[in-house]
């Protein structure tokens, strides 16, 4: 018999069980806490970044939506109008320079023509030309134009904000100064339409906000001391919160290539990790874009990475501290428990050596756990009962030899029985064919008038759907005929109303002929001097009577045409009675045909309901048969069963020597 691995004892082994199993989910889960918390913090700083980049767009757009509205308000004051109109510049510098400045409001103002010409700026300096600038333009077409822009070093001249928002560009530690010299000045541009009385746009009104130096759009972006916010021209930074070594405001400094690259030259948004003037950060850099399309600065909000790895270092030292008390209470529970779940397996061990080596006498202490006592407890119950069935499988040996010869006569029975069943099953196999190919022929002839009825269905179907499509050209017939009716009328309404006309002709002409005959008379008494007169009097009598013919033929024509029109009238009425009759009798006709087209439906339903059984018959028949070749199979099998079960026995009845010889050698 083979002896048991001892290099391990089983308390060894539980120890090492349960530490295996409480450190690795320890650590796995101290990694996946630190990782899952390091993740926490990136997005915390990168959802605090994109916050304060979200909210420094909503900052912008509120500031243009200010200065649109002061514009506008501007516009509308008759001063600007009246200025503009009339291009007076003294008028309009005066108007501009009470606008309001500097807060949210722009710093200087001006003024321009539809041409873009400058008339006047609120510093009453000349400005500058504006006919190419896409705002103007947009502006120009009436609507508010706002944006970023750069505004030319000389226009900052002119007003006299050169010196006060210079920038001078300093060299950068892993940032390349791309522009040495800012010959101009980021600024947040508005420009709106002014309109006359009518509507018209005269001219165009503009505000300039630059934004070099500009602390307070930066702090207001910004929100608190630990938060950065920037505003770049270009890659300079010309506003800023952010301070240098000597804390001083890191104006004039660049930006690192990096990020420059992706937000400047392929016009991406950056979100990351980066460098800021010598200090880690969570960044968010987003392009700025001119009215021209082009990249000419970038909106900065930066998180310092320093208290947020602060937050993860403690973490970290107080996730160690956890997991090493947790490891070390681990251990100690660990000792005690393999300890006392070892000792009664080890005796349960012992007595299972003895009962496999035959000695059934055996039985296993009871202490311990409870479930190691109601482990012993079912290996005592399960030792005895093995001895009971040993000692029951000695009696019954000798009682299965005995019926063996009980169970020889037995299956001698059996397969002669079988040969008698196989005998009948063929029969009654033979008859169930002849049944199973009647109901075939049934279902076969049952398909057939299933598909007679649904083509009967079908084509009363279109009949009933032909007779609608009748009824519908009926009744186009008789709206046609209504048509046709009230246009008659309309037609003898007219001739009557000409037939009016042609009597006040004809009033007119007998009146004429009246004055043409006593022109004759006076022209008669005047002699000679009237002759002339005479003959214009016969004229006119004439043209009169010619009248008074064409009138009587016209009231002819007329009246021809209002007997004709009356036959149509009447002909119409009695087509419109004959198509009312026709649609009446249309309307019998289809509700037969739906009724046809019901009983139709329901003869269809009825002749797929005896094909449906048809089928149902047909298949339960073949079924039938072939369960009476499975039954006479079966027949065939149980007979060859019996011959091989009466070989069975005689090796039955070897196989319990061979159990008695067995049995011999285990203690009760």
């Amino acid at each position: 018999m083979a002896t048991p691995d001892r290099r391990f004892t089983l308390s060894q082994r539980l120890m090492l069980g349960f530490l295996m199993v409480t450190i690795i989910p320890a650590i796995g889960g101290g990694i996946a806490g630190y990782i899952a918390f390091g993740r926490s913090v990136e997005r915390q700083g990168l959802r605090s970044v994109e916050t304060r980049m979200t909210f420094a767009h909503d900052m912008m757009d509120r500031r243009l939506d200010e200065q649109t509205q002061n514009l506008t308000m501007a516009g509308r004051d008759t001063r600007v109008l009246s200025g503009i109109t009339g291009k007076n510049a003294v008028v309009l510098s005066e108007a501009l320079a009470n606008l309001p400045s500097g807060g949210n409001a722009a710093r200087y103002y001006a003024a321009y023509d539809t041409a873009g010409q400058p008339i006047a700026t609120s510093a009453g300096v000349p400005g500058i030309p504006r006919a190419e600038d896409p705002l103007f333009k947009r502006a120009l077409g009436g609507d508010p134009a706002t944006g970023f822009d750069l505004v030319p070093a000389q226009q900052l001249e002119a007003l006299d904000l050169a010196e006060e928002i210079a920038i001078e560009v300093k060299e950068t530690p892993k940032g390349t100064v791309v522009h040495p010299v800012l010959d101009s000045a980021l600024s947040l541009v508005v420009m709106t339409p002014v309109r006359n009385v009518s509507g018209d746009v005269v001219g165009v009104l503009a505000c300039v906000d630059p934004l070099a130096r500009s602390s307070s759009v930066v702090q207001e972006i910004a929100g608190d001391a630990e938060t950065k916010a920037t505003i770049f021209q270009h890659e300079v930074r010309i506003s800023t919160t952010v301070t240098d070594a000597q804390g001083q405001k890191a104006y004039g400094t660049v930006v690192s290539d990096p990020v420059r690259t992706t937000t400047l030259d392929k016009g991406e948004n950056f979100r990351g990790q980066a460098v800021v003037v010598g200090e880690q950060m969570y960044t968010a850099y987003d392009p700025i874009t001119s009215p021209a399309g082009e990249r000419i600065g970038m909106l900065f909000v930066g998180v310092p990475l320093r208290p947020l790895l602060q937050d993860r270092r403690e973490f970290l030292w107080l996730l160690a501290g956890a997991l090493i008390t947790s490891l070390a209470i681990a251990g100690v529970w660990a000792t005690v428990i393999s300890r006392r779940l070892s000792a009664p397996m080890t005796a349960l061990s012992d007595a299972a050596i003895q009962i496999a080596g035959g000695d059934l006498s055996v039985r296993a202490p009871h202490g311990g756990s409870r479930e190691t006592r109601d482990l012993a407890d079912a290996f005592n119950v399960m030792t005895g009962a093995l001895a009971s069935i040993i000692s029951r499988a000695k009696d019954t040996s000798g009682t299965l030899a005995r019926a063996s010869d009980d169970i020889t006569a037995a299956v001698r029975t059996q397969s002669e029985g079988a040969a008698k069943q196989a005998s009948a099953v063929n029969e009654t196999t033979a008859t169930l064919e002849e049944m199973a190919a009647t109901y075939r022929a049934v279902s076969d002839a049952a398909g057939r008038v299933l598909q007679l009825a649904e083509d009967a269905l079908e084509a009363a179907e279109d009949g009933h759907s032909n007779l609608s499509t009748t009824i519908e050209g009926v009744v186009m017939v008789r709206q046609e005929s209504e048509r046709t009716k009230e246009a008659a009328d309309q037609l003898s309404a007219s001739a009557s109303d000409i037939g009016q006309i042609l009597m006040i002709i004809d009033s007119i002409a007998a009146q004429t002929k009246i004055l043409a005959l006593n022109a004759a008379i006076e022209a008669a008494r005047a002699g000679e001097a009237g002759k002339g007169f005479a003959v214009v009097a016969t004229e006119i009598r004439a043209l009169a009577e010619s009248v008074t013919d064409s009138t009587s033929h016209i009231e002819r024509l007329l009246e021809t045409i209002r007997q004709g029109s009356e036959s149509l009238t009447r002909a119409a009425v009695r087509q419109d009675d004959q198509v009312t009759e026709a649609v009446e009798r249309g309307g019998r006709t289809e509700a037969s045909f739906s009724e046809i087209v019901e009983k139709m439906a329901v003869t269809a339903s009825a002749a797929r309901e005896i094909a449906a059984s048809a089928q149902q018959q047909k298949t339960a028949s073949e079924q039938v048969v072939q369960a009476m070749h499975q039954v006479a199979m079966s027949a065939q099998e149980t007979a060859a069963a019996a011959t091989q079960a009466e070989g069975a026995v005689d090796g039955l009845v070897d196989r319990s020597n061979e159990l008695d010889d067995a049995l011999r050698g285990f203690r009760v």
